[in-house]
């Protein structure tokens, strides 16, 4: 891969955020994964009621979803960070 390609650190964290906040919407939303380049699209609320689900269920997922890749995060750098060699 070229360096010119690479997200680096921040885009990184960024695509990891991105995906699984998908994924989190995907458990009672249809979603499909990256649909860039696809004709189907992604799903769009088409009522009121759905567009209020949609969006409290996006942000009830925030604090899960930060958790779960702040300690995703935290115990891949302490499995090496705390040890200490002779």
């Amino acid at each position: 891969m070229a360096a010119g390609t690479q997200p680096g650190l921040l885009g990184a964290i960024g695509i990891d955020l991105r995906v699984l906040h998908e994924t989190w919407m995907g458990l009672l939303f249809p979603r499909q994964r990256d649909v860039r380049n696809t004709a189907l699209g992604k799903w769009r609320p088409e009522t009121t009621g759905q567009t209020v689900a949609y969006y409290l269920w996006g942000l009830l997922g925030l604090l899960p979803v930060t958790l779960v890749y702040r300690e995703s995060r935290q115990s891949a750098s302490g499995s090496y960070g705390n040890r200490r060699f002779p």
